[in-house]
């Protein structure tokens, strides 16, 4: 292969094989030996924040966490290794995350000035809500003039674990900015806590 690892701090060992950085970008060597780069939706966000100072395993969520770097903030990259898929986790004080680690179960990380651990006991962060946005990909419905025809209605089903407002949003053609938005107040039958979740928007 023609890539090999530049950041010894971004090397991490999970069921898939070795993740690893190379450059700006993030790599997998399979069980097979095989190279393929597994960064490709995230590379723009790896290019904002090019320092990696940890990577860690996370098997209890199937995750590889990242602790990645700007000049004076920082993010941790997730890939959830069995959905494939990638997420990013802000956290409010926005500093430079020095190293993380995960110790008796739990995911630590550090900043200049404090560490911090991840509960498993709450899902609130000092008792507020934790802000989290889902961008899916885009939809196409085909072609023709029927074709709107296809795509009906967007449904979110999940497990609500504590009492919270939800948003659904929908843009069209690519635009920066939504068309149609349903928003479900906390207390209500969807966002109350409880084992199912079902939120539904119509497109108009």
């Amino acid at each position: 292969t023609d890539v090999g690892c530049t950041n010894p701090r971004s090397v991490v060992s999970f069921p898939g094989g070795v993740a690893f950085q190379c450059d700006s970008e993030l790599y997998l060597c399979d069980r097979g030996l095989q190279v393929t780069w597994i960064g490709k939706e995230v590379r723009d966000t790896l290019a904002q924040f090019p320092n990696i100072t940890s990577a860690v395993l996370v098997a209890a969520d199937n995750e590889i966490r990242w602790t990645c770097n700007a000049a004076d903030a920082g993010i941790i990259l997730v890939f959830d290794y069995l959905r494939n898929a990638w997420m990013v986790r802000e956290y409010f004080d926005g500093g430079v995350i020095e190293d993380a680690i995960v110790h008796n179960g739990s995911y630590y990380f550090a900043t200049s000035s404090a560490v911090y651990r991840e509960n498993r006991d709450t899902h609130l962060d000092d008792g507020e809500y934790v802000d989290v946005s889902i961008i899916l990909s885009a939809t196409n419905p085909g072609s023709g003039p029927f074709s709107w025809n296809r795509v009906k209605a967007a449904q979110l089903i999940g497990t609500s674990l504590t009492n919270h407002d939800l948003t659904i949003s929908i843009a069209r053609d690519f635009s920066g900015s939504t068309q149609q938005d349903k928003t479900f107040s906390a207390g209500s039958s969807v966002t109350s806590a409880g084992p199912l979740e079902q939120a539904r928007i119509d497109l108009a």
